[in-house]
């Protein structure tokens, strides 16, 4: 069995244990992220450094939200790796990234179903 990546702690006390707004910021995390996880891929094929540094951005906070700090570090080194040697080079990086958004979008899933 894999290490969670996440923990809905710091969700929970954001949402000071409101389980109905927690489980609605889940379903909003659950539409919006997954694709803007998968549009970094075609940054990196379009070399559009600008574009994948502001992805790699506004990914910071939700992951922040999900207690995430693998996730944390990766698009935090995503963000500088883009500034310092352009979208080509982070082409692994964002694979890796692009995984661990599928294992978190499932724990997340896995949440909701037990909720």
């Amino acid at each position: 069995m894999q290490e969670r990546l996440i923990d809905l702690g710091r969700l929970t006390g954001i949402f000071r244990g409101d389980r109905q707004r927690m489980m609605a910021w889940i379903g909003i995390y659950l539409v919006e992220v997954p694709p803007l996880l998968a549009s970094m891929a075609e940054h990196v094929e379009a070399g559009d450094d600008t574009a994948l540094a502001r992805a790699a951005h506004e990914l910071k906070p939700q992951f922040h939200y999900l207690d995430a700090p693998a996730m944390q570090e990766r698009v935090t080194a995503l963000q500088e790796m883009t500034a310092r040697h352009g979208a080509a080079a982070c082409a692994a990086l964002v694979v890796e990234i692009r995984g661990f958004g599928e294992r978190i979008e499932q724990e997340l899933r896995d949440h909701l179903q037990h909720a």
